[in-house]
């Protein structure tokens, strides 16, 4: 059996077509591979470049934090005003409220109110001793006072005569 010359080309040409479509296939198989391969890298360098950039973020954060507390405890310092006080002020603030709470539990009482009377006699007494220390001094001052002006004129009528 024996085939034809147009027969063993067509077969020829139908095999060669069969391996340049498997080569081809396979060269479009590895370039794809290849691409993908390029992506993958590309896609790896942008995740580390990234990764990178968030960690700059960060630590600029980080500065920025640090700038930002040095500053405010240099402002706090220049105030005068450290944690401790602040804490204590807080504390006061809070007692206050508390002395604000109880102060009018006890107005509503009417506590309060002999307690503020009590206080208000006892201020107006202190008051008083001030008062009537200060007249004792002036009191004082001036009976020295006409002492020294009795032995001035003592002196002086001594002078002339």
């Amino acid at each position: 059996m024996s085939i034809p010359a147009a027969g063993a080309v067509a077969i020829a040409s139908a095999a060669a077509k069969a391996v340049t479509d498997v080569a081809s296939s396979i060269i479009n198989r590895r370039a794809v591979q290849d691409r993908e391969k390029l992506i993958r890298q590309q896609l790896a360098k942008v995740v580390v470049q990234e990764v990178k950039a968030a960690e700059l973020r960060e630590s600029n954060r980080a500065i920025q934090l640090a700038e930002a507390t040095a500053a405010a405890n240099a402002v706090a310092g220049a105030a005068g005003v450290t944690t401790a006080s602040l804490e204590s002020l807080v504390q006061t603030n809070e007692l206050m409220s508390q002395l604000d709470r109880a102060q009018d539990d006890l107005a509503l009482e009417g506590v309060f109110d002999r307690f503020a009377v009590g206080m208000v006699q006892s201020l107006q007494a202190e008051k008083q001793a001030k008062v009537q220390m200060g007249i004792n001094i002036a009191s004082s001052l001036f009976g020295a006072s006409a002492q020294i002006s009795e032995t001035s004129a003592t002196l002086g009528s001594r002078v002339q005569g």
